[in-house]
């Protein structure tokens, strides 16, 4: 990819997480990069220490977001890339962004709510599927789906999937945010997280995490991890895989 973008003498690039991760793993050269003026990335939460790297070369990585059914809804401002690194950024013009509970309604400012949309950016519906377009409506709005928070100055932050969420021991985890913990560790390369069923407390986290050296130990991960997590939110399971199996566009398959 660096050897194409510096042949074509690209200026503009859009990536997935996962692309972007593997051009740090295969080594930079800035000088390949050097006609690039925007680097954006969506599809998936792109973590803080790979934006931190990249800005360290110079290259400002700006992360955005945005789904098939309502194409970009949010992107972070190159000016706040590093500031709000981890965060979507605002709402662009033409679509409607709110954070709202289970009834639709807004929730408060720092509160996680799912996140839903209006305007002429939205599908008008599910091609022959009206029970699902109506599943994904509550008040006109659109349900995406998706968990954020929004700050004070309305940037937002993703912090998950209603679908992915589970109930361990009668607390909702999210596993997204256990993610962002294991994804620092320095031995943890990739890590997905899923929710199993557990005879003890429901449901239980297991994590599947790609090694990033020979010295990773799934013991020394989890306590690692429990400085950082409340114990609910502690997988109770640690799966080592060769690699994440992923979707056409990157996204992990869970």
């Amino acid at each position: 990819l660096q050897d194409c973008i510096a042949r074509e003498r690209a200026s503009l690039l859009g990536a997935v997480p996962v692309m972007y991760e593997r051009m740090l793993s295969a080594g930079l050269e800035p000088a390949k990069l050097e006609t690039l003026r925007f680097a954006f990335s969506a599809g998936a939460a792109l973590g803080v220490e790979t934006i931190e790297r990249y800005a360290r070369l110079g290259i400002r990585l700006k992360q955005g977001y945005g789904q098939t059914e309502t194409s970009i809804l949010c992107c972070l401002d190159a000016a706040d890339a590093l500031r709000k690194a981890g965060s979507v950024g605002r709402p662009v013009a033409f679509g409607e962004v709110r954070i709202a509970d289970e009834r639709g309604r807004d929730v408060p400012r720092g509160s996680r709510g799912e996140i839903v949309v209006r305007g002429p950016i939205v599908m008008t519906g599910y091609w022959r599927r009206p029970e699902e377009t109506e599943l994904s409506r509550i008040d006109g709005w659109h349900r995406t789906g998706d968990l954020g928070v929004m700050d004070d100055e309305g940037i937002i932050t993703l912090v998950g999937r209603l679908k992915e969420l589970y109930i361990s021991g009668g607390e909702n985890v999210y596993p997204a945010e256990v993610e962002r913990v294991l994804g620092q560790h320095p031995h943890v390369a990739e890590v997905a997280v899923v929710g199993v069923p557990d005879e003890t407390w429901g449901e239980a986290g297991r994590a599947y995490v790609v090694a990033a050296s020979a010295e990773f130990d799934a013991s020394e991960l989890l306590g690692w991890a429990g400085t950082r997590l409340a114990r609910y939110k502690l997988p109770r399971e640690v799966v080592v895989v060769a690699e994440l199996p992923r979707t056409a566009s990157g996204k992990v398959q869970k």
